[in-house]
């Protein structure tokens, strides 16, 4: 599944709410509550990061390249992706935009 079709299913993903009754008065419990769900979040930042790194590990460059400009784009200033994005213009060639 491309990228992008990952981005538009996550936009387009409606979650449901159903509520319950609780058959007594929540001041009088003095227990924690939380909920859970398992609907899909969007990575994190360092997923992403982490993402562009396995790719340049195994050599999927063109991948790599789409990610860490992604990274760029989206203002994340992390050293990881300056030095490995830069090696990999380096190694094409671009060295001013290393």
């Amino acid at each position: 599944m491309e990228r992008s079709d990952k981005k538009d299913q996550w936009d387009k993903k409606i979650t449901k709410v159903k509520t319950f009754t609780i058959p007594f008065a929540l001041e009088e419990s003095k227990e924690s509550i939380s909920i859970s769900t398992n609907t899909p979040t969007k990575p994190s930042k360092e997923e992403i990061i982490n993402q562009a790194i396995k790719f340049h590990l195994e050599g999927n460059i063109s991948e790599a390249i789409k990610y860490y400009q992604y990274c760029l784009n989206q203002g994340f200033n992390d050293h990881r992706i300056f030095c490995n994005y830069g090696a990999i213009l380096k190694d094409h060639g671009k060295l001013k935009e290393a």
